[in-house]
Order: C-alpha cells, then structure tokens, then sequence
C-alpha cells in the first residue's frame, strides 16, 4: 500500500514534467528541421515530422496552461488517461524518428536527444495510465473529468443567474 501512495504523491511532478517535456518537443522539432535543411530528409515524412513535434509540443503546453480552445476541442488531455496516451504516441514519434534506420541524413545530437526526449515521454506516459487507475479522481486540472459536462453546468449556471438577476 505504501508503494502505491508513493506512485499517488508524484503526480506534484506531472505538471512541471509536461511543461519540460513540452518544450523539449518543441525543442526536437526545431533540431530536426535544421538537420533537414542542413542535410536533407529521405522520407515525405522526415519534412513533416518537425511540424508535427512543434505542434504537438505546443498542444501539451496549451492544455497545461488551460487555454480554453485546446480545453473544449482536446479535452482528453485533461485526463490522465488520454494525456498518458498521447505522451505515448508523441514520445514514440520522436523516438522513430531518433532512429537512425529510419532517417540516416539525421544528426547524431538529434540522434540521443530525441531518443531521450521520446522515451521519457513515453514513460510519462505509461505512469499516467497507472496513475489513471490509481486515482478517484481522474481529471488533471480537478474538473469532474468530462469538460464538456462541466462547461454545460456552467452555462446552466450562468442561465439560472441571468433569469434569477443575480
């Protein structure tokens, strides 16, 4: 039982871990589009991969900010379980792409970083799927879990007050 409070207490960690990891990913898109341009990509994918990690690096920041567009329209990044898959999915991109079999043109830094930055996202990722089925609480921001449903109790809320004049 211990041991699983211990797991319980570390999510204080998850936030800045995501705010890390966030610009890491940013990070590793801007190192491999350089890479591309310095020496070229093999693959359709290899110009597109940089995009996709800058722009998935800005989603996990935005979602972690609370910027209400990504909120309402990605709201499976507020809880643990659907932030813990998409870790998976971005940190096994980046790390595809760190594998020299895939690209040989890419850089040897690009090579150990993105490895890095994939795998440890993918263990973030995997920790937030146990920590899913730990918790009672399951939203990362402390909603109910479901920000469609909660927007909905605001909005009636808001109805209610407007009738009421209050």
């Amino acid at each position: 039982m211990e041991y699983i409070q211990k797991l319980k207490d570390a999510k204080i960690y998850v936030k800045p871990v995501n705010y890390a990891l966030g610009f890491a990913s940013i990070g590793a898109g801007v190192l491999l589009l350089l890479d591309i341009i310095a020496h070229g990509g093999s693959t359709l994918y290899s110009y597109f991969a940089p995009f996709y990690f800058a722009a998935f690096g800005l989603i996990m920041l935005a979602s972690d900010l609370g910027i209400k567009v990504i909120i309402e329209n990605c709201n499976f990044l507020d809880i643990y379980i659907g932030r813990g898959m998409f870790s998976i999915f971005v940190g096994s991109q980046i790390a595809n792409a760190a594998n020299k079999e895939m690209n040989k043109n890419i850089g040897d830094l690009f090579n150990v970083s993105g490895a890095i930055i994939g795998y440890v996202l993918m263990g973030l990722g995997v920790y937030l799927i146990i920590l899913h089925c730990l918790e009672k609480e399951t939203s990362m921001s402390g909603n109910s879990g479901d920000v469609a449903k909660d927007l909905k109790m605001k909005a009636a809320k808001a109805v209610i007050a407007n009738q009421l004049g209050i």
